[in-house]
């Protein structure tokens, strides 16, 4: 290759959707897979690598003048339509041809001369091939000195295609990559190599990744694309289907809103208001009966001649009712506003339409389909209600042994704060964090998107408007599950107290736990634990200040460790089970509450006064293994003298903390009725406990949360949503077993003899 004077980059190979979420299983895209698929599609030779950089539009232009530019239409063509358009203007032709019929003809007689006189025209003709090309395959050029690649369909929008209010989009990356997701619905026939039996999640190879495997058919119905207002995804997908529907022989496509005015609107605006501003070339015969502007149908046919026309017809569903595409053949299916659908339940209606999509019972899927939506209310029974139960069906890792989610749909979800207005950089660039200088002059601004979120968030907490957040957070997710935020009322866990706690403590940050680590005094394990500070990696945060005469406090009884004040400190450990995770790479969770320490803090005592009866300890952290996490724990414990009450469900913890001989710092279950241990310590991961557990939560949320320092397990508990949400918030798990453990019958058996139980019966003695 050529030396060039710029030191550009090649092409990214892989692009990733649904990035740094905890709820989402990060999707991994092939563009060069992607792009040969497209050349498959058509039935044409697949390319083996990517275009030379010396041929890709922008080659040899400095970085910064590598910018989006759209494409410019012949002077010749725009010439020979003007000469056309003043041919056939009523005063030249008979005043009785309607305007609709006169464009009819404007389409016609420009063909016609094309064909009639390509000689002359050599040049355009060529400059329409290309254009077609990019249209089909998508186009590479440089971009601030990169190779970037655009979806011929986007290609399309960016160049051709119209909002609503006559303005053409800008470029951004956002959408770029929003267009790499759809086109990969388009044409994946992949799914997950090997899949946990029970879980139905997939699992990892021994590199770390996760193999997929080529099953022939495609696997994804659709997109579902949860989003922020405002940002275009209704036009997008619109000029997706219309650009599909605008060159396809005898194509189908249905539009569906969340009421009557939603499709119309969707129809009209998004769809038809675009079409009618195409450039001539790219404008097939259509019904003239429809008139210029049709109102409800969009039929691709020349009537007065049965041979002309595409047959194809794009139209809407006139209400919300799941029937009304029902045993229809579909090539496309735009669902806008699903989540606030007002009649109808989105469920419903996908159950129906995924099989206007396929044939044989969903197995051999021929359409594509699409959802977007913002969610306005969540409320039981509500549509918000209807669209998360869809959404929790469509997650992209659990696949049934045809290789379709629940749905058939992928959830695809892009933060607010990536392509928000006003902070879009010159070359198209989400500025998300802290703008370079460049950015900044571009945008105007010293800041990233984020900080415009963050401050907006604050003032609603200053202002104690927790209906306003809550409607705020739905409409500019930062993260999927802002997306379902509920009001006040119907959260599981107070949020108007947790951001009150949230926004006391980043207005004074002297009281927030502190970030470190626990380690072995000199590499001497089974010596003394120490605690680092370490406010960049650390995996623990702390919030208690201790002497260094109240840690390492243990006791030697019965051939084993036990810390010497066993009721004073509770921890409770989450672990994440095994080396290579299933599906979501869950971390594992460790809280530790100091209880109420009545020496302190005697019962009388005004809780704003109340120092002990708080989390201390807090940690969500995956180490390489579990053994790693395992010993976290421990140092943990010992350091703090906690007694460790974890999940039991996997026996993890407890076999490591045995083995390593500190089994008396396990706290055990005791029959009420007998005054005996169970047989293992810990609690039990089980309905009827958690659904209580979860109760208990709240309610110590009500009367403690201002005495919470850890703003990491704040802001899980902000995310919470009730039991479903436990495999993702590793510290509320966790919490959940101090909210459990500190009801033991052992802290009462204690209060009440004073006498030290162990799983062997009771042992006298000071502590």
């Amino acid at each position: 290759m050529p030396e060039h004077p710029y030191p550009y980059q090649p092409i990214d190979r892989y692009v990733y959707l649904n990035q740094n979420d905890i709820s989402l299983f990060e999707i991994e895209i092939d563009q060069l897979d992607l792009w040969q698929r497209t050349y498959r599609q058509y039935r044409l030779e697949e390319p083996d690598d990517f275009p030379q950089m010396e041929d890709i539009e922008g080659y040899g232009l400095p970085p910064e003048d590598q910018k989006f530019k759209r494409e410019t239409i012949p002077q010749a063509l725009i010439d020979l339509e003007k000469k056309i358009r003043k041919e056939l203007q009523p005063r030249n032709v008979a005043r009785d041809i309607s305007p609709v019929r006169r464009e009819l003809k404007v389409i016609i007689r420009f063909w016609e001369e094309l064909e009639n006189n390509q000689e002359q025209y050599s040049v355009e003709i060529d400059w329409l091939r290309l254009m077609w090309y990019y249209r089909l395959m998508g186009k590479f050029l440089f971009i601030n000195g990169k190779v970037t690649y655009i979806p011929g369909a986007f290609w399309f929008f960016l160049n051709f295609w119209t909002f609503p209010n006559n303005s053409m989009a800008d470029y951004r990356d956002r959408d770029r990559r929003w267009s790499i997701a759809i086109k990969y619905c388009e044409v994946c026939t992949t799914t997950f190599k090997d899949i946990d039996k029970e879980t139905r999640l997939p699992v990892k190879n021994i590199y770390g990744k996760y193999d997929m495997i080529d099953i022939g058919v495609r696997t994804i119905f659709g997109p579902n694309f949860i989003k922020a207002r405002r940002v275009g995804d209704t036009s997008k997908l619109e000029n997706w289907f219309a650009e599909y529907t605008l060159r396809t022989l005898a194509a189908k496509t249905g539009i569906q809103g969340m009421s009557d005015t939603n499709a119309t609107t969707v129809f009209q605006e998004h769809l038809v208001q675009p079409f009618i501003k195409l450039p001539i070339f790219w404008k097939p015969l259509f019904d003239a009966a429809g008139g210029i502007s049709p109102k409800n149908t969009l039929l691709l046919d020349d009537l007065d001649n049965v041979d002309f026309g595409l047959h194809a017809i794009i139209d809407y569903a006139t209400s919300s009712d799941k029937s009304k595409y029902d045993s229809k053949y579909l090539d496309r299916f735009h669902i806008d506003e699903g989540g606030k659908m007002e009649r109808s339940d989105i469920n419903d209606i996908i159950g129906v339409v995924k099989f206007c999509l396929s044939l044989g019972a969903g197995n051999k899927i021929h359409g594509l389909g699409g959802c977007t939506t913002t969610v306005d209310q969540i409320e039981d029974m509500s549509a918000g209600e209807n669209f998360m139960r869809f959404c929790n069906q469509s997650h992209f890792e659990v696949r049934d042994d045809n290789g379709q989610t629940g749905t058939g749909f992928v959830n695809i979800f892009f933060s607010a704060v990536d392509g928000m207005d006003g902070y879009i950089g010159p070359y198209g660039e989400s500025v998300i964090d802290d703008p370079t200088p460049e950015q900044a002059r571009f945008i105007g601004k010293d800041h990233g998107a984020m900080k415009f979120i963050e401050n907006k968030i604050n003032a609603y907490r200053r202002a104690k408007d927790w209906n306003g957040l809550a409607l705020f957070r739905r409409q500019h997710p930062i993260k999927f599950l802002d997306c379902f935020t509920p009001p006040p009322k119907n959260q599981v866990l107070r949020r108007d107290l947790i951001e009150a706690q949230i926004e006391f403590l980043n207005r004074n940050p002297q009281f927030k736990a502190v970030r470190g680590n626990f380690y072995w005094i000199g590499g001497q394990i089974d010596g003394t634990v120490g605690w680092a500070e370490d406010p960049e990696n650390g995996r623990f945060y702390l919030s208690k200040k201790f002497m260094p005469s109240e840690t390492n406090r243990k006791v030697r009884r019965d051939n084993m460790w036990w810390p010497a004040f066993t009721e004073k400190y509770l921890l409770s450990a989450d672990t994440f089970g095994v080396n290579k995770p299933l599906g979501r790479k869950s971390n594992g969770g460790i809280t530790c509450e100091w209880r109420r320490d009545f020496i302190i803090d005697p019962q009388d005592k005004e809780m704003d006064l109340v120092q002990s009866e708080r989390d201390i300890l807090t940690y969500s952290f995956r180490p390489d293994t579990v053994d790693e996490y395992c010993e976290d724990v421990l140092m943990a414990a010992i350091y703090i003298g906690a007694m460790i009450y974890p999940e039991r469900n996997k026996t993890n913890v407890i076999d490591h903390i045995i083995r390593r001989g500190y089994g008396g710092y396990l706290l055990y279950d005791y029959d009420r009725n007998t005054g005996k241990p169970k047989p293992s310590p810990g609690w039990w991961n089980k309905d009827e406990l958690v659904e209580d557990a979860i109760r208990w939560l709240a309610a110590e949320i009500v009367n403690n949360v201002k005495r919470c320092y850890h703003i990491d397990l704040l802001h899980e508990y902000m995310e919470f949503g009730g039991r479903q949400y436990l495999t993702d918030y590793d510290m509320v798990a966790s919490k959940l077993g101090t909210v459990i453990g500190k009801r033991n019958m052992y802290y009462q058996i204690v209060k009440n003899t004073g006498i030290k139980i162990s799983v062997k019966g009771w042992i006298p003695g000071a502590g």
